[in-house]
């Protein structure tokens, strides 16, 4: 009985958060429940290099605009480093990715 009490106690303890935010929000829904948003990375990036975001009309919806300095660029552009004017390649968007084996 002690050690399926140590047990659940342990398995608590590592299910415990981390002192370290998250670049998550939370924005209470119609019902009352909270939802979990998690940052566009692309923005993010943008305002790390000193830029401001700007969504704007696009034929799909809405696309988000990074302006600095006077120039502008798709903030995905932006992110995959289409923009040297502006900045270089994000640091985690140089993953490159391999065909699967045939």
């Amino acid at each position: 009985m002690m050690k399926l009490l140590a047990f659940a106690l342990l398995s608590l303890a590592a299910c415990g958060g981390s002192s370290k935010p998250s670049a998550t929000s939370t924005t209470p829904t119609t019902g009352g429940e909270p939802t979990t948003m998690v940052a566009n990375p692309a923005a993010v990036y943008c305002e790390q290099l000193g830029g401001t975001t700007e969504n704007r009309p696009s034929e799909g919806g809405e696309a988000g605009w990074c302006l600095k300095d006077g120039k502008e660029c798709d903030q995905w552009a932006l992110y995959r480093g289409e923009c040297p004017e502006i900045g270089p390649v994000a640091p985690d968007a140089a993953i490159t990715t391999q065909p699967a084996p045939q």
